[in-house]
């Protein structure tokens, strides 16, 4: 008869390395509008999303400009921050499709 012990063992193992991740799932869309309020409206309103000649012009360079503009603005937020400003400006103002 086989020992079920060390499959267990591995269950065991692999839910304690993704239980932070499940802990910490990506941010609200309230928590991205008061992260975008905190990071992003220190320097520019919502009317740069809308400007007639826009600066973002697909996902990925909404992702980059986002990225560059958190450097910038010396805000250094977590990747999954990033991600939920991110999708928030897309959802909100571009509906780019994401790539």
């Amino acid at each position: 008869m086989r020992s079920t012990k060390p499959r267990h063992v591995t269950l065991g193992v692999l839910f304690v390395c993704l239980a932070p991740m499940l802990a910490s799932p990506l941010a609200t869309a309230s928590e991205a509008k008061t992260l975008h309020q905190k990071h992003c409206q220190r320097c520019h309103d919502d009317s740069i999303y809308t400007r007639q000649d826009p600066l973002v012009l697909s996902y990925s360079a909404l992702k980059q400009r986002v990225k560059l503009c958190d450097g910038v603005a010396g805000s250094h937020m977590p990747e999954k921050q990033l991600q939920s400003v991110i999708d928030y400006l897309n959802e909100r103002y571009y509906k780019f499709q994401r790539k």
